[in-house]
């Protein structure tokens, strides 16, 4: 996870939203998109993974990261 945030640019930068994080709470959420090429060893090929890392700041001020993917 943290070589896909280190990955992360000012142009991968989607919105901000509001974001669910699966407990009934909702935080207030900057959401960016990467896409990446990546080999799945089951498979033995490519594929084109898309990612939404989604950040937000606690009600104790600690960093909140939320991630899907999508391909």
């Amino acid at each position: 996870m943290g070589e896909m945030i280190r990955e992360l640019t000012k142009n991968d930068y989607r919105d901000s939203e509001w974001c669910d994080n699966g407990k009934n709470s909702w935080a207030a959420c900057d959401a960016y998109r990467l896409v990446r090429s990546e080999f799945l060893a089951n498979t033995g090929k490519r594929f084109r993974m898309e990612y939404f890392l989604k950040f937000a700041e606690s009600k104790t001020g600690k960093l909140v990261l939320m991630v899907s993917c999508h391909t």
